[in-house]
């Protein structure tokens, strides 16, 4: 199993693992894993060496979805109110 971490891929033992791969074929890796819920806003963001803003961006141009509430969390957001 390979772990994201934020300045570089590590293996199921948390050794660096080297990962050589074309750099729109790398976002749309991240931009899968982020629609997958595997990796948040700032971890993708990071590993695209973009800010979040631009990682919105970025997202809404593929089509992904940034929200992230589910029906419940909305409930209990507007109990809040």
């Amino acid at each position: 199993m390979i772990t994201p971490h934020p300045h570089f891929v590590v293996d199921a033992d948390g050794r660096p693992t080297a990962v050589q791969v074309p750099v729109d074929e790398f976002r749309a890796l991240v931009l899968a894993a982020f629609a997958g819920g595997r990796l948040g806003v700032v971890e993708a963001a990071s590993f695209l060496g973009v800010t979040r803003p631009e990682f919105y961006a970025l997202a809404a141009e593929s089509g992904i979805s940034t929200c992230t509430y589910t029906p419940a969390s909305v409930e209990a957001e507007l109990a809040n109110l």
